[in-house]
């Protein structure tokens, strides 16, 4: 997807489309958040693009994605902002703080938390017991 950079707007606009009407929300991304993904190096296909915007948009404080809601989702990526170079546990403390954000955000309903994780009920019970999230 590096070679086709200009494409990002529409695949964006089109993923976010698609997103809107899986969880019936009107999610949009500003023009610094639009910029900002292209210019990240994608080595993945558009399937990265559209988990990168689905984590982000699930995960942000409401349904306009800006620049700064990206510090979870794009892993790997010298464009991180703070939230997670403090972060000192690797990918299972990335994995609980999520996990944990999803559970709060939803009030603790697990069959919701569970179906924006993409996991069903019995791993999200597993997960809550192997990071003490009760």
């Amino acid at each position: 997807m590096n070679e086709r950079k200009d494409d990002i707007p529409l695949l964006t606009d089109h993923i976010l489309k698609k997103l809107s009407v899986r969880y019936d929300k009107n999610f949009s991304i500003d023009a610094e958040g639009l910029v900002f993904l292209m210019e990240l190096d994608w080595k993945g296909n558009v399937r990265e693009l559209e988990n990168v915007l689905e984590r982000t948009a699930l995960t942000s404080a409401d349904n306009i994605i800006r620049k700064k809601d990206f510090k979870l989702s794009v892993s790997g990526s010298e464009h991180l902002s703070d939230g997670i170079s403090n972060i000192t546990g690797g990918l299972k403390e990335l994995e609980k703080i999520y996990i944990n954000k999803i559970l709060d955000e939803n009030n603790w309903n697990k069959q919701k938390a569970a179906q924006i994780l993409g996991i069903d009920r019995k791993t999200l019970y597993k997960k809550i017991r192997e990071y003490n999230l009760e």
